[in-house]
C-alpha cells in the first residue's frame, strides 16, 4: 500500500529536486477538487438537539431523542413529526488561501528551471452536502407508552478530483551519460462515504421513573475510483542511446505506469439501546443510556493496480542528494519495464462503538442546564485484509530476472474514543415565543493504527491526546399553536445553517 501513488508523487516531486537534476520544462496543467461534508454525529441529529449539546437528557422532548435515549420519549404527550434541512454550498478556497500563488513562488525559486514554466491552475472547493438531514416522529398511546422512530445521516462525505495537462521534462546529469525523462499525467479520483441510521424505540412512564428500549440500524457505504494515466519517454544520451516510451503498444514487455483503484463496499449494523430516567424533582432530572457496540463485515470488493518504475531511485523523492535514476538498472530494450503490484481485498470490517451515558439536568425558573458524560465502548475503526501479488524485474548478479511474489496483509485504521463530555444551556422566556440555546461536546480520542506505513515505508506513529470539539447555538421559534421552528445560528465544525420544523397534533 505504501507505494500505490509513487508514480504520481514522482511527477510532482520534480518541483523540489536539487543536485544534478534540472527541470528543463514544466507545465502545471489544471486541477479541480471538490469536497463536501456533512455530519450529524458532531453537532446533533436535529438543530434543537444540537443546540442543547446533543445530550441524552429527557428535557429534549422531541422525536429524534429516540436515537440517544428512548426513555425520554415518555415525556412526549402528543403526536409529533419533525424534519431538518441543510443547504448545499461550496466555498472556493482561493478566496481565503492563495494556493496557486504559493505554488508559483515555489516554482520561481527553483534555479534549475531553464525555461519559463506554465504555472498550474488549481481550483479547490469545500462545502456541505445538503438536503433532508433527518426525519423523526413519535406517537403516544394511553397506558402503553410512546413509540418513536428517526432517520439521520451520521456521516456524508464526497471527494472528486480531475486533473490534466500536467507535464514536465527532467534531465539527470549525475552520471557520465545524460538521461531525460519526459512525462505527462491525467488524473481522476472520486470517493463517497455515507452512513444512514434508522432508530426505533419505546418509552414508558412510571411516575418518577421512565424506561425505554430501542435499536439502531446503521447502513454504511464506501465507494471510490482512482485513475492516473501516465504518458512519457525516457531518453539516455551517451555511448548507447536509449529511447523508450510508456504505454507503447509496439513492445513485447509491460511498460505502463497507469494506476487504478476500484472500491465498492456496503454493510448494515444493528445495535440495541436501553434508557432510564429518574426525575428526583421538577427541577432535577437524571438520565442513563446504554448502547451495545457493533461490528460487521462489509460486502463488496477493493482492487488496487499499481505500477512502479524499476530504474527510479525511490530515495531521491525524499533525499535531494540522491540520483533520480539508478544507472545500474538501465538495460537496453527493457529500460521502461515496470513492476506491477495488485491489492485485492479479502475482508473489510467496520467496528462501531457503543456507549454508557449519564446526564444531569437542572431546571431553574426559565433556565435549563444539562451536563452529560459518555464512555464509548469499543473503537470506531476499519479492519482491512488483502491479498498482495507482485511481479516485475530485478537485477541480480548483473543479470535481470523476473520475479513473482504473493502475501497477505492486515491493516487497521480508526479512532479509540476514550471520553465524551457534553453540555447544554437553554433560556425559555416566560411569555415569549423564542427560546435561545447553546451546547457542545469534547471528544477525547487517540488514533488506532496497525501495520500502517507512510510513503517512505516507515510505521506511522498514532497520534494521542486528540481533542475533537464541536459547538452549536441557535433559537427555537413558535410559529403557531402546533408548529415550532429551530435554527442553528452558529455551528462548528458542521453542518451549517440547519433548519428544523416540528409539528404537533
Amino acid at each position: 500500500m505504501k507505494k500505490k501513488f509513487l508514480s504520481f508523487i514522482f511527477l510532482l516531486s520534480i518541483l523540489l529536486l536539487h543536485s544534478e537534476n534540472k527541470i528543463t520544462k514544466f507545465e502545471g496543467g489544471y486541477y479541480n477538487v471538490e469536497i463536501k461534508f456533512f455530519s450529524s454525529s458532531l453537532n446533533g441529529i436535529t438543530p434543537s438537539l444540537g443546540n442543547f449539546g446533543n445530550t441524552i437528557s429527557s428535557l429534549s422532548a422531541e422525536p429524534a431523542i429516540v436515537s440517544l435515549n428512548p426513555s425520554a420519549l415518555s415525556r412526549i404527550r402528543n403526536n409529533r413529526i419533525s424534519t431538518a434541512f441543510q443547504p448545499t454550498f461550496s466555498i472556493d478556497t482561493n478566496s481565503f488561501y492563495d494556493i496557486n500563488g504559493k505554488i508559483k513562488n515555489i516554482i520561481d525559486q527553483r534555479n534549475e528551471i531553464v525555461c519559463s514554466p506554465v504555472y498550474p491552475d488549481i481550483n479547490i472547493k469545500v462545502g456541505q452536502s445538503g438536503g433532508i438531514g433527518s426525519f423523526a416522529a413519535s406517537f403516544p398511546f394511553s397506558n402503553i407508552g410512546t413509540f418513536g422512530f428517526s432517520y439521520h445521516n451520521p456521516l456524508d462525505f464526497s471527494f472528486i478530483m480531475t486533473g490534466n495537462g500536467s507535464s514536465g521534462i527532467l534531465a539527470d546529469y549525475s552520471a557520465e551519460d545524460t538521461t531525460k525523462v519526459s512525462m505527462g499525467v491525467e488524473t481522476f479520483a472520486s470517493m463517497r462515504t455515507k452512513f444512514n441510521q434508522a432508530d426505533f424505540g419505546f418509552g414508558k412512564d412510571f411516575g418518577k421513573y421512565s424506561v425505554g428500549i430501542g435499536g439502531s440500524w446503521l447502513y454504511s457505504m464506501i465507494s471510490g475510483n482512482f485513475d492516473a494515466k501516465f504518458e512519457g519517454v525516457i531518453r539516455r544520451y551517451g555511448s548507447q542511446q536509449i529511447d523508450e516510451s510508456f504505454n507503447d503498444p509496439n513492445v513485447d514487455f509491460r511498460n505502463t505506469l497507469n494506476d487504478s483503484i476500484r472500491a465498492d463496499f456496503h454493510t448494515i449494523l444493528f445495535a440495541p439501546i436501553f434508557g432510564f430516567t429518574y426525575r428526583k424533582s421538577a427541577q432535577l432530572i437524571f438520565d442513563f443510556a446504554f448502547k451495545f457496540p457493533s461490528r460487521n463485515k462489509f460486502d463488496g470488493a477493493l482492487k488496487i493496480t499499481q505500477y512502479t518504475l524499476g530504474v527510479l531511485n525511490e530515495n531521491s523523492l525524499f533525499n535531494p542528494d540522491e540520483e533520480l535514476i539508478d544507472q545500474t538498472l538501465l538495460e537496453l530494450s527493457r529500460m521502461t519495464y515496470t513492476n506491477r503490484t495488485i491489492y485485492e481485498s479479502t475482508e473489510l470490517i467496520l467496528s462501531y462503538p457503543g456507549k454508557i451515558a449519564l446526564s444531569a439536568a437542572y431546571r431553574m425558573n426559565n433556565y435549563d442546564f444539562v451536563f452529560s458524560y459518555e464512555k464509548p465502548l469499543g473503537k470506531l475503526a476499519l479492519h482491512y485484509e488483502c491479498d498482495v501479488s507482485e511481479d516485475g524485474r530485478e537485477k541480480i548478479d548483473d543479470n535481470f530476472q523476473n520475479y513473482q511474489r504473493s502475501s497477505h496483509k492486515k491493516f487497521d485504521y480508526g479512532l479509540q474514543l476514550n471520553h465524551i463530555f457534553k453540555y447544554g444551556f437553554r433560556l425559555n422566556p416566560p411569555k415569549g415565543r423564542i427560546n435561545f440555546s447553546l451546547g457542545g461536546q469534547f471528544i477525547m480520542a487517540e488514533q488506532y493504527l496497525r501495520n500502517v506505513k507512510n510513503v517512505k515505508g516507515e510505521p506511522v506513529v498514532p497520534k494521542t491526546n486528540l481533542i475533537i470539539p464541536s459547538f452549536s447555538a441557535g433559537i427555537g421559534y413558535v410559529l403557531g399553536k402546533n408548529l415550532i421552528l429551530d435554527i442553528n445560528l452558529i455551528v462548528l465544525p458542521s453542518p451549517f445553517a440547519r433548519t428544523g420544523l416540528t409539528y404537533k397534533f
